[in-house]
């Protein structure tokens, strides 16, 4: 066996998604209470819900359970029409990363990218950082040595937009693998806004011999 510490490890991807789903303003939206809302015709119709979707509309559910009925329905009815939507909607009816990401700052360098976005019918719009590609020349690179090597982010929750059914207010924070894909409501943590958190992360890497060895595992050297 051989254990070796690296100071410079390759930097992870960031995902960050609002913990509300959707901005106060257009709630209205979904009861066609308002004509100021987007033109949705030219999308079609929309999209089917999927099984993780369905499990979620029924987890909401269960937690309105025992709570002044009112409330409740009108939760479980907002959950249910916002599950008819599809992701063009839920997008733009979303948090957008111009006014939720405020400033990006690696190694105290200012960058301006376009941050990679999903849908969530959880979280609503989610953005990912990855530290490669296009918008990249090369990987980054992190270390424990340098104190300002390091990603520094300045987010806005924009509390004032939060519908009734978010009844936390922050931020949702996943720290994975560029090549995996984000999952936010199983692997990620929240963080909370009037607070300035210091995340610190550590990577370990398991390579297991090749056959003729028992476990007859591939070898890692050609990866």
């Amino acid at each position: 066996m051989i254990i070796e510490k690296k100071e410079i490890i390759d930097f992870p991807a960031v995902t960050i998604c609002n913990l509300n789903r959707m901005k106060l303003k257009y709630v209205p939206c979904l009861y066609n209470l308002t004509k100021l809302c987007p033109l949705f015709s030219e999308y079609g119709r929309s999209d089917s819900i999927s099984l993780p979707e369905r499990r979620s509309i029924h987890s909401r559910k269960r937690e309105f359970r025992g709570k002044i009925l009112n409330n409740r329905d009108a939760s479980i009815e907002f959950l249910h029409l916002y599950s008819q939507l599809n992701n063009i909607k839920r997008k733009i009816f979303g948090h957008h990363s111009p006014d939720m990401i405020k400033t990006c700052l690696f190694n105290g360098r200012q960058n301006n990218i376009d941050f990679e976005s999903f849908v969530s019918f959880r979280y609503g719009n989610c953005f990912t950082l990855k530290p490669e590609g296009v918008y990249f020349k090369k990987p980054w690179k992190g270390t424990s040595a340098e104190s300002g090597n390091a990603l520094e982010l300045v987010l806005n929750v924009e509390p004032d937009e939060y519908v009734p059914i978010s009844h936390t207010i922050g931020m949702r924070i996943e720290i994975h693998n560029p090549k995996d894909i984000p999952d936010p409501e199983r692997n990620g943590f929240n963080i909370f806004p009037g607070y300035e958190n210091h995340i610190t992360f550590s990577q370990t890497i398991i390579g297991r011999l090749p056959f003729p060895y028992k476990d007859k595992c591939i070898s890692y050297a050609d990866n």
